[in-house]
């Protein structure tokens, strides 16, 4: 799948949600997969950062993120929202 190819580099079973998950067998593309790959490939983190140069600009990206996300699942289902409601990303 390309998802995996543009996503993390080790897989983890904790993540219930996840097609970065290699037990699971999801189709599409999970919101929890659209925050970490916008968080990834978003402008304000770049390659090569440390730990320590990520996190105070975290809140900011995922401030961003949330709201593009956000708008483009409502546009693919209505109650898309509601899912979110209970995700605690910031």
């Amino acid at each position: 799948m390309v998802l995996q190819v543009m996503g993390a580099v080790n897989d983890d079973s904790s993540l219930a949600h996840s097609t970065f998950n290699d037990r699971n067998e999801l189709d599409g593309f999970p919101l929890f997969d659209q925050f970490i790959l916008n968080m990834l490939y978003h402008p304000r983190v770049r390659v090569g950062m440390t730990r320590d140069e990520v996190l105070p600009i975290l809140p900011g990206v995922i401030q961003d993120i949330r709201g593009r996300v956000e708008a483009a699942a409502a546009r693919r289902n209505p109650n898309a929202g509601q899912a979110l409601t209970g995700m605690h990303l910031d």
